[in-house]
């Protein structure tokens, strides 16, 4: 598991706009190498305060290579790059509202970087169990 710790910004929740520090991690397993996590404590309380967002990594390096304020994403979850700001802003969406979250740029690199490796044989995995599935039905066929 690769875990990523830093201080995420909430910048904006419901209608409300607010800069509220949290911490949060990000946290990649190669086991689901598809997505990643996101948690964020939003209290001191460790259970209650902690709430969790999974989202596809590739959605992720979408946004990190994208045009400056382009948005990445439709749905739930969403990412816009902001340069000058040095940030990824994070746009959640659930039935009980929205929240726009700020991740430091360089710490959301420096986590794709380390998962990286993990990421493409978790790819070739999957590629190699779709094919061995088309070649089961191919051969039954």
């Amino acid at each position: 598991m690769i875990v990523a710790n830093l201080t995420a910004v909430l910048i904006r929740t419901n209608e409300v706009y607010c800069r509220v520090p949290m911490p949060a991690q990000l946290h990649y397993d190669a086991a689901d190498p598809l997505a990643f996590d996101m948690l964020f404590w939003t209290s001191d309380d460790e259970e209650e305060g902690l709430r969790t967002w999974t989202a596809s990594r590739d959605l992720l390096v979408d946004a990190m290579t994208s045009p400056d304020r382009e948005q990445v994403g439709e749905g739930d979850v969403k990412f816009i790059r902001q340069d000058k700001a040095g940030r990824i802003l994070v746009c959640l969406k659930s039935p009980e509202g929205h929240a726009d979250i700020a991740l430091p740029t360089q710490t959301v690199q420096s986590f794709l970087e380390s998962s990286e490796d993990d990421a493409a044989e978790g790819v070739k995995s999957i590629h190699r169990l779709v094919d061995e599935a088309i070649e089961g039905i191919l051969d039954g066929a």
